[in-house]
C-alpha cells in the first residue's frame, strides 16, 4: 500500500512540474495565453453605456459593426462566439476572415450581419455569447462575461435611449450565462451578494483560463439539464428556499477559502485554477458527501467496508493523479475535449476520495466507542443473569 501510496505522490509532483516549470511546457503556453485579453465589446462609434450589449431593431434590419477591445491582437486572427443552451447544446459561430479587421494590437472590428444570431430556425438567438479571439499561433484570450444579444420591435435606437431602455436591465434567469438559477431563486434576486459572489467566481477565476473555460462547458452540460427545473420548484416555495441556502453557505465558504489557492498561484493561471478545483472539490466532498457515504457503507459488512475504503481512496487518489495530467497535456495542447475529461476526472474523484478518506476516519473512531459500548453492555447482561441463577444455583 505504502508503494502505491508513493507512485501516487510522484506522479502528482511530475503533473505539477509540468503545469508550471518544465522548458517548453505548459507554463510557456500560460505565458503566451495571458498576453492576449478581451476587456470589453461594444457597438462602433457606441459610448460605454453599451458595452458588452448589442441591440437589433427586427423591424430595421441592418448589420453592426463592433469594436472588440483587448491586447495582444495579431492580424489574421479568428473571432468566435458561444452560446450555452439549457440542455446543454453549444452554439459557435465564428465570421470569416473578410468580417474581421485589425486595426491595432489592442482594437479589433468585426462586422457582424444579424443572421449571425439565427439559429437553424431563422431565429435570433438572444442572451449572452462568450467571445473569443484566437491569434494565428493558436494563443487565445475571452471576454467570460460575454456580449449580451437583444432584439426589439418599434423603435429606433435614438428612441429607445431617448427613454432609458438602453440601461442595463436584469438578466435573462433563463440564460446559463448570465445567472446561477438556483442560488438566483433561492436568495430572490441574482443582485443578491451570494449570487454575486458565485458568479464572480466563475467569471473573474474559473473562466480567466483554458482549463476551467474547458471545465464549464462539461459542468454546463450536466448543470443545466436539471437545474432549471429544481429552480423553478423552488422559487414560490419560502422553506424551499431557507433550505436551498443552507446548502448553499458551505459552498460560499469552500470557494472563498479555495479561491486564496488561485490568488497565491497568480503567477501561473492554469495550474492555480487546476488545484483551486482540486481543493475545492475535495471540501465540497467532505461535506456534501461524506454522510451519504457513510450511509451506504453502512449496508455491507465490516470486511466488505474495509475493502471498498483501502482499495477505493487508492483507486481514486491515482485517478485524481491522472485528471491532473491529462489536464496539463489538454492545456498543453488547446485540445477542449481531452482538458474537459481531466477536469471533470479530477474534481468527481477528488470529491469521492475526501469523502471515502472522511467516513474511514469516522468508521475508525466510532469501532472503539461501539466496542466499549458492546462490553459494557456483555458486562452488564452478564452479571444479570448470574444473579437471576444464583438460587438455583445454590439450590442444587
Amino acid at each position: 500500500m505504502r508503494s502505491r501510496v508513493l507512485i501516487v505522490l510522484l506522479g502528482l509532483i511530475m503533473t505539477l512540474g509540468v503545469l508550471n516549470v518544465a522548458p517548453g511546457s505548459l507554463a510557456q503556453n500560460v505565458t503566451q495565453e495571458s498576453s492576449l485579453e478581451v476587456d470589453s465589446v461594444s457597438k462602433f462609434g457606441g459610448g460605454v453605456g453599451d458595452q458588452n450589449e448589442l441591440f437589433y431593431n427586427l423591424d430595421e434590419i441592418r448589420d453592426h459593426t463592433i469594436a472588440i477591445h483587448g491586447k495582444g491582437f495579431v492580424e489574421g486572427g479568428k473571432v468566435e462566439f458561444r452560446r450555452v443552451f439549457l440542455n446543454g447544446t453549444i452554439l459557435i459561430v465564428s465570421p470569416s476572415s473578410g468580417k474581421i479587421t485589425f486595426r491595432n494590437p489592442t482594437l479589433l472590428n468585426v462586422d457582424l450581419p444579424l443572421s449571425l444570431w439565427r439559429d437553424s430556425d431563422g431565429n435570433v438567438v438572444t442572451g449572452s455569447w462568450d467571445v473569443r479571439v484566437i491569434n494565428p499561433d493558436g494563443v487565445h484570450g475571452v471576454l467570460g462575461s460575454g456580449v449580451k444579444i437583444t432584439t426589439f420591435h418599434g423603435l429606433s435606437d435614438a428612441e429607445r435611449a431617448e427613454r432609458g431602455i438602453l440601461e442595463p436591465r436584469d438578466p435573462d434567469p433563463s440564460d446559463p450565462f448570465s445567472t446561477c438559477v438556483i442560488a438566483t431563486s433561492a436568495y430572490g434576486s441574482e443582485m443578491a451578494p451570494e449570487v454575486q459572489f458565485l458568479r464572480g467566481f466563475r467569471d473573474e477565476t474559473v473562466l480567466s483560463t483554458f482549463a476551467g473555460r474547458s471545465f464549464m462547458d462539461a459542468f454546463n452540460s450536466f448543470y443545466y439539464s436539471w437545474s432549471p427545473g429544481v429552480a423553478d420548484s423552488i422559487r414560490e416555495d419560502d422553506q424551499a428556499k431557507a433550505f436551498t441556502r443552507g446548502m448553499i453557505v458551505p459552498l460560499l465558504g469552500v470557494l472563498s477559502v479555495s479561491s486564496s489557492v488561485y490568488v497565491l498561484l497568480s503567477f501561473s493561471p492554469e495550474l492555480g485554477v487546476t488545484l483551486t478545483g482540486f481543493v475545492a472539490s475535495s471540501m465540497l466532498g467532505a461535506i456534501y458527501l461524506t454522510l451519504p457515504m457513510i450511509a451506504l457503507l453502512g449496508l455491507v459488512s465490516r470486511s466488505v467496508r474495509g475493502v471498498i475504503l483501502r482499495k477505493g481512496i487508492i483507486l481514486l487518489l491515482g485517478l485524481s493523479a491522472a485528471g491532473f495530467g491529462i489536464t496539463s497535456l489538454g492545456v498543453y495542447a488547446l485540445s477542449p475535449s481531452f482538458t474537459m475529461f481531466g477536469t471533470a476526472t479530477l474534481v468527481v474523484s477528488a470529491m469521492l476520495a475526501t469523502a471515502l478518506i472522511v467516513s474511514s476516519l469516522v468508521f475508525a473512531m466510532a469501532r472503539p466507542t461501539y466496542l466499549r459500548i458492546n462490553s459494557t453492555w456483555h458486562i452488564m447482561t452478564d452479571s444479570m443473569r448470574v444473579r437471576k441463577h444464583a438460587p438455583s444455583l445454590r439450590a442444587s
